[in-house]
Formats: C-alpha cells, structure tokens, sequence
C-alpha cells in the first residue's frame, strides 16, 4: 500500500533515519515519507514557524529572512498549516529554495484541505513526513507531537508572529530543550500576533532582521 501510494518509510534503525531525532526523548519509531529524502541528509536545517492567523507582516519578513538561506543551500522547516507556516514553505519555492512540510496525519488526509496543491508540489520537488501512517486523520493532540519533529530537524527556530500562549510556543519550547537557537521577528506592540515574539525578545532569543544573521551564526 505505502508502495503504492509513493510513500517511503524509514524506520529508526535506518541508515537515512535523521540524526537529530534519535537525541528527542520519545523520537518517532518511523517517518513516513513523500519526495526528496537526501534533504534529511543535511547539514543545516532552519525552521520557520507562526500564527495560523499570519498577517501580511509575516510574508514580508520571509522576504528578507529566506533569500540568503535559500542562497546557503539550508531548506526550510514547518508544519504545512495555515498562516506563517504556508507563507513559509512558499518562500522557499518561490526563491528557488527547498523545503520540508511536517505533517500531524498520514499522507490520506490533509489539513487544511487548501493546501492540497502546494503539498503535492512538495511531495513532488521537495519532501514531506510524518510519524502517521496513511490512514491516520489529524487530530487535536497529533500537532503538538508533530511540533518537536519540526524543532528536531531544525538546526534553528524563526518565529515570525504568533500570540503568546500557541502551539508555535510549544515547538519553541522543545528546540529550548535540545539547545537549539532562537530567533524572533520584532512586532509591533499594539499588535496580539507580535505577542509572543517580542516576549522571546525580552527572554534572550536573537532578534531577526535578515537572513544573513542566521547564516553567520551556523555557519
């Protein structure tokens, strides 16, 4: 079936089984996955998170945050929801960059059902995974399990907007765990969505203006 349906497994003793998973304290006993897995294979890795609600503010960071990452050969990380995630896996298209969508379901479901397309295109050019078998829906608890694969395969965190108490917060909270570095778009302060950006501001994440800032501190 999973043959079938262009869907490769890779079990945790496997050789292309990411690295970085194998240090998270429940790693997924399997990934399944759709397109390139040679992305699993690198280096660098830079997760790009936010608001499901994501205003136009986000999609104008991500013009100067994802050029110099994308020049950098560093594919981008996130969860293929709506809002900053969507905005952010189209960034790296749309710059001739590549990208990995982290499912919270198996591959015969998806959520939301408007990013058929661009998930085809990923499955396709880029790589999607996820730790559910085809079969399996999304449900409530499912994304705040995908969220420490996000940060897992992220050498660093982009938060863009987001309110203060989000599941964007909790995936920040598993790189925190793992030592991973934090950075945050400044917001404005009459603004919910610069909320929970300008708090990791204020707790010590790098405040982030250009993509540059990231290459220079991994590289």
């Amino acid at each position: 079936m999973l043959k079938e349906n262009g869907v490769t497994p890779i079990t945790y003793f496997h050789s292309n089984y990411p690295i970085e998973l194998r240090q998270l304290c429940d790693p997924p006993a399997v990934l399944y996955t759709k397109g390139n897995e040679i992305l699993l294979k690198k280096q660098l890795r830079v997760g790009i998170i936010g608001s499901r609600k994501a205003t136009s503010y986000s999609k104008m960071a991500l013009e100067f945050i994802v050029p110099p990452l994308v020049d950098h050969q560093i594919p981008i990380v996130s969860g293929l929801a709506d809002g900053a995630d969507t905005m952010a896996h189209q960034a790296a298209i749309e710059y001739g960059g590549e990208t990995i969508g982290v499912l919270g379901h198996g591959f015969s479901h998806m959520y939301p059902k408007k990013n058929q397309k661009i998930a085809e295109e990923m499955a396709e050019n880029h790589l999607l995974v996820t730790e559910y078998p085809p079969y399996f829906p999304p449900a409530k608890w499912t994304f705040p399990m995908r969220n420490r694969i996000i940060s897992g395969l992220s050498s660093a965190l982009v938060i863009t907007e987001s309110v203060e108490r989000s599941g964007t917060m909790s995936t920040v909270e598993h790189a925190l765990d793992h030592g991973k570095e934090i950075f945050a778009v400044p917001g404005a302060i009459d603004s919910p969505l610069s909320a929970g950006p300008n708090k990791l501001l204020d707790e010590g994440a790098k405040p982030l203006w250009s993509g540059y800032q990231i290459v220079d501190s991994l590289l």
